[in-house]
């Protein structure tokens, strides 16, 4: 889509503005993926439904954490913004990778892009009032504009693509998630050292007694241990307790 444009309007105005038609095709070009990288995950990714939960009153402990983190994590943005503008910091765009890859890591596309969105405009506003120090300070020739998109891309991209990388992971747990709990039955997953990975809701039921022990991490041995204990397993003998617990693991490991 940028291209489209860039080509159309190289075409129609270069001789118009008195540019050749690789300099303003450039310029077009790079204008637009710019404001489309910074506008189009703020605008594509947003979610209403935090927002009405809040208006609407319907807050939790959770909720009301995470509106206060991201409350946070904004503030800082704009204390070092504000240390910026009054000459107190240089620009480097490496003042803002940690409270964007904060942002990204916690919540999401949203607030990374709204982030992203607002530090890149506190930097053309200021640029034009000459009140960021960096190298566009005018942002009023082609090369001072090109530093002032490049400044955008290095704020940016990195958190953008950590966000959705982050935010897709999210979605297959929880596609992961719901065809676990939607099985009629107890399932668990264990890895090759015999340590509990993740299970749905029916394996702690299924083991009733020691359903407290059903955590990730635990040893599969330590459970039939502890059921051994607590008489999860009937008919087994006190004499015969470590034979049995030994041929249950080996059974585990062989694939049973």
């Amino acid at each position: 889509a940028p291209a489209v444009s860039a080509t159309a309007a190289a075409i129609l105005l270069g001789q118009s503005f008195g540019m050749s038609f690789t300099d303003l095709w450039w310029a077009r070009w790079s204008r637009d993926v710019v404001g489309m990288l910074l506008f189009l995950p703020l605008f594509a990714s947003f979610d209403s439904e935090p927002v009405r939960r809040l208006l609407a009153g319907r807050w939790d402990r959770r909720l009301l954490a995470d509106a206060a983190e991201l409350a946070a994590a904004f503030a800082l943005l704009f204390v070092v913004v504000g240390l910026i503008t009054s000459g107190r910091w240089y620009a480097s765009p490496t003042l803002f990778a940690p409270i964007l890859l904060w942002t990204s890591l916690r919540f999401g596309i949203f607030p990374t892009a709204a982030a992203a969105v607002t530090i890149n405009l506190a930097a053309v506003m200021s640029a034009h009032y000459e009140a960021w120090p960096a190298l566009f300070m005018e942002a009023d020739t082609p090369e001072e504009i090109h530093s002032l998109q490049l400044f955008v891309l290095l704020v940016a991209l990195s958190p953008l693509v950590v966000a959705v990388v982050v935010g897709e992971h999210g979605r297959a747990r929880r596609q992961l998630d719901d065809a676990l709990e939607s099985m009629a039955d107890a399932f668990a997953l264990y890895d090759d050292r015999d340590r509990l990975v993740l299970c749905n809701a029916r394996y702690p039921a299924f083991l009733s007694r020691i359903a407290d022990l059903v955590v990730p991490g635990v040893r599969y041995e330590d459970l039939v241990r502890e059921g051994v204990r607590r008489g999860l397993y009937r008919g087994v003998e006190p004499s015969q307790a470590e034979a049995w617990i030994a041929e249950q693991v080996a059974a585990h490991r062989a694939g049973a």
